[in-house]
């Protein structure tokens, strides 16, 4: 439900399923590798604002966030 909302949020339509399930795995495994590098994920966050989640999801959801705000659709080019 939040990649759904985040994606609409930046890109203005839903997801198709095959982009649901890449960003789906994207932060499954950047939550996995955060939460066997709390340091790294506390860096990413580097004590911003925490919205009721764990160092890592914030940090996990912050890389999925930067992995749609570069996506070439949300980029205006030229």
């Amino acid at each position: 439900t939040r990649i759904r909302h985040a994606f609409r949020l930046v890109l203005s339509r839903e997801p198709n399923l095959k982009e649901l399930d890449a960003l789906t795995q994207f932060y499954r495994e950047e939550l996995a590798r955060l939460n066997t590098d709390v340091v790294s994920a506390g860096n990413i966050v580097d004590g911003g604002p925490n919205p009721g989640l764990r160092t890592t999801e914030l940090a996990a959801w912050t890389m999925l966030s930067n992995v749609m705000l570069n996506l070439d659709e949300t980029i205006t080019k030229g």
